[in-house]
């Protein structure tokens, strides 16, 4: 595999995944295509807050790693992009 044609995309903060922001489609499916900054999911934080996951670049959903409504912490790999 070439160095940086794959990018994993991670939680930028602690609370439960959810795909997409409420009355919004779901974005990040597996073999989906997606532009640079759009938003794969949210996580919502104790506080109530809503922190949106955005794609760092664009490029395909190659894997996803957890599913809606399950806890992730900083850091935690959620899906992985295939540069375009």
């Amino acid at each position: 595999m070439p160095p940086g044609r794959f990018t994993s995309v991670a939680a930028e903060a602690v609370g439960i995944f959810q795909w997409s922001e409420p009355g919004k489609p779901r974005k990040a499916e597996e073999g989906a295509l997606v532009t640079e900054k759009d938003v794969l999911g949210v996580i919502m934080t104790g506080s109530g807050a809503a922190t949106p996951v955005l794609s760092a670049r664009a490029g395909r959903v190659s894997k996803l790693f957890i599913e809606a409504g399950q806890a992730v912490e900083y850091g935690q790999p959620i899906l992985l992009l295939e540069s375009r």
